[in-house]
């Protein structure tokens, strides 16, 4: 049942055994693959396979100030005076909530993280930026994640072996502890044979230079990070670490940073998997609720429920028989052909796919890939959907700051402009004889029907033509369903559920009323039933979706309940 081409994520180790914290999973081995996750015992959909916290994580820079630099959630405008948040006025690159500040009180300046972090900052200046003198604040923008994660999980390292906790625990902190075995095992992503692998090798040499001259000016007790493990541990977060997904938010700015989560980190890659990671990370109205009325009264109990770290799960999607591989898809899955995927994944991870979904040159491929595909090169497919997916993103961008603006007038006159855009897109779509069920097809679709939402009000038009384009959506997506990201289906139910409430809003024809009922109860159950077996029913996430549709309540998922409900949404659309 294994996939050729997947890429390991540990090489196997003869001193130390891989554990799991989990019944449900189980280390399998080999020499083509190294180390593989598999089902320990019969697993079924819906059911969450194993979830843990964060051994480190970074955001990225448009988020360091608005969210934790420890769990990620958002720090809420309007709670601040309250929450007591605030950028670390030291290193810049940290914002802590109050639920953190209060669990890890100073323990990111006297363990001398926050001084890592500046030297990280200054360091990253000199070696990287112009000669010019520049605050961290300037710097800050410019560090990858990938950075940031790598010097802070050196740093716990050190730590540890300055307490004398070097064998399989970490117990330096309060922070959830790191098993640094696993660490030891995970696969360790290679740089290119070329000169760019060389001047990327000699970067990043310059500025451990830099970064341990910084660290003796310092005068810190504890001794800087070992060059040759920061070397290592970076290779490996470019390897292993996982995206920091608010699934709350909208699709496109769901991505927060990066986090590296251990147990997560030896999953092979598909496709078409069988199983999704998400975080848990709360809703906005979940975080206000929880953030007390007065929060010098947190209580021990309050304090102990806080994990100061983002926790991630593994939720299985499909049934697997016992001693099948569990998989993830390391990247998006949104309707990309054969040849973008195994660019993307070849890019990134430095392997060529050849998973279940890559092999098969027919099938589904079709929908995604099609004559538009048939004889050119990954880079050819790339460059030619590059324009639409330059326009798409502008949308997509507008479209948000429109769904800000409160002149009525203005929104009207930014949303045609976009329909405009995005009306000339599809020409495009349909010139270049791209498939219907392709990602940028699917995107077309899904802006027009947010546009639409945006005039929505009471104009009975706009709510047609937003229906009309989200059942356009889903009759596409049904094609591709196992490239599909569940959470973005999920999203779109949501966004047709909302629609259609609207819309019956405004019959009063028992016959029309009753077909609009139907598709709402369509849309509302696969919302729900999708969110619930990809992520499980008590994530915020699927509470979210709950509270947008009227606090419609959870179902049992099953494996063919999601196909069930889109042949009637494909009935219903014809």
């Amino acid at each position: 049942m294994s996939e050729k081409g997947q890429a390991p994520k540990a090489k196997d180790s003869s001193s130390t055994s891989i554990r799991l914290d989990s019944d449900a999973l189980a280390i399998a081995k080999d020499t083509a693959r190294g180390s593989f996750v598999i089902a320990n015992r019969s697993l079924q959909a819906g059911e969450i396979l194993l979830e843990c916290p964060s051994a480190s994580i970074a955001l990225d820079h448009g988020y360091r100030t608005s969210h934790c630099g420890f769990c990620a959630t958002e720090i809420q405008q309007q709670q601040q005076q309250v929450a007591q948040s605030s950028t670390c006025q030291g290193c810049r690159v940290l914002a802590t909530c109050h639920h953190c500040r209060e669990t890890l009180k100073d323990w990111h300046a006297q363990s001398g993280e926050c001084a890592v972090l500046q030297c990280l900052v200054e360091g990253f200046g000199k070696v990287f930026l112009s000669e010019q003198v520049m605050t961290a604040q300037d710097v800050s923008p410019h560090i990858d994640p990938i950075y940031i994660i790598t010097m802070r999980l050196a740093h716990r390292r050190q730590l540890d072996r300055h307490n004398g906790t070097t064998t399989q625990n970490s117990t330096t902190t309060i922070l959830p502890s790191i098993d640094w075995n696993l660490l030891d095992q995970l696969y360790s992503s290679p740089l290119p044979a070329n000169h760019e692998g060389n001047a990327v090798v000699s970067a990043m040499a310059q500025l451990l230079q830099v970064m341990t001259a910084l660290w003796k000016q310092k005068k810190q007790q504890i001794p800087f990070c070992n060059p040759q493990e920061c070397v290592s541990i970076w290779n490996k977060c470019r390897g292993c670490c996982h995206a920091i997904t608010d699934l709350t938010r909208p699709l496109g700015a769901q991505n927060l940073g990066m986090a590296l989560f251990l147990p997560h980190s030896f999953y092979n890659h598909a496709c078409a998997p069988n199983a999704f990671l998400s975080c848990m990370l709360p809703s906005s109205k979940q975080q206000q609720h929880s953030v007390c009325e007065d929060p010098t009264s947190t209580t021990k109990q309050q304090q102990q429920q806080h994990t100061p770290a983002v926790v991630a799960r593994v939720v299985c999607i499909n049934t697997i028989a016992k001693g099948d591989p569990v998989s993830l898809s390391y990247i998006p899955l949104s309707g990309l052909c054969r040849l973008e995927r195994r660019l993307r994944l070849q890019e990134t991870y430095h392997f060529v796919c050849d998973c279940s979904m890559c092999s098969n040159q027919e099938a589904i491929e079709r929908h995604v890939g099609g004559d538009f595909a048939t004889g050119k090169t990954a880079s050819d497919v790339v460059t030619a959907l590059l324009p639409l997916r330059e326009l798409q993103i502008d949308c997509y961008q507008t479209l948000t700051l429109a769904s800000s603006m409160e002149n009525k007038d203005e929104v009207m006159d930014v949303v045609e402009q976009c329909m405009a855009t995005l009306t000339m897109a599809q020409r495009g779509i349909r010139n270049q004889q791209i498939p219907a069920s392709h990602e940028v097809a699917l995107e077309c679709h899904r802006l027009l029907a947010v546009a639409h939402s945006l005039l929505r009000g009471d104009n009975n038009h706009e709510k047609d033509q937003e229906l009309h384009h989200h059942r356009e959506f889903f009759g596409a997506a049904e094609q591709v369903e196992a490239l599909m990201d569940p959470s973005a289906l999920a999203i779109q139910h949501g966004l047709a559920a909302q629609c259609l409430q609207s819309k019956l809003q405004d019959h009063s024809d028992d016959a029309t009323t009753n077909e609009f009922q139907k598709e709402l109860l369509v849309h509302r159950t696969a919302a729900i039933e999708i969110s619930t077996r990809a992520v499980g029913g008590d994530h915020p996430f699927v509470h979210s979706l709950q509270q947008s549709m009227g606090g419609c309540s959870e179902t049992q998922p099953t494996d063919s309940a999601l196909g069930t409900r889109k042949r009637q949404l494909s009935q219903n659309g014809d």
